[in-house]
């Protein structure tokens, strides 16, 4: 019961030494509710400053993706126009159908799909088993 009873004094004491002042509750609290009010306001300015500075650069970075993706657009749509036009579709046609204009010559060229492709000896070598003047030509000459 001692705690309450030394609050008491404590504010009663406060209020002495506030009324010798000429100091009253009244305008202390406003003080301190206008402080209060200030400390808020500056915070919420702060933060919508870091807000609009992150905005701005997720804009930046939007307006990065957009270009690229109309510089892409732009490239895909003169693609298109170029499957659509004449000329695509009777080259596409000669290829595919083997047609040929007037005056041109159409030559069937048939490979064995198993025939390997022979790989020169002066590229596949091992330097162990390879004579020393034979490296230095190949270094030097490239021969």
């Amino acid at each position: 019961m001692q705690k309450p009873l030394i609050i008491i004094e404590k504010a009663k004491t406060l209020r002495s030494k506030f009324k010798g002042k000429n100091i009253s509750v009244k305008f202390l609290l406003f003080d301190l509710a206008l402080l209060i009010i200030i400390v808020t306001l500056t915070f919420n300015i702060y933060r919508a400053y870091n807000d609009g500075i992150r905005n701005l650069g997720r804009l930046k970075i939007e307006e990065e993706k957009l270009l690229k993706l109309q510089e892409e657009n732009s490239k895909l749509s003169e693609e298109e126009s170029y499957y659509k036009s004449i000329e695509f579709r009777k080259a596409y046609a000669r290829d595919s159908l083997n047609l040929s204009r007037e005056g041109e010559t159409l030559y069937l060229v048939t490979r064995d799909e198993n025939e390997d492709v022979p790989v020169e000896e002066d590229i596949l070598f091992d330097p162990h088993t390879v004579n020393k003047s034979k490296q230095w030509k190949l270094l030097i000459l490239g021969r």
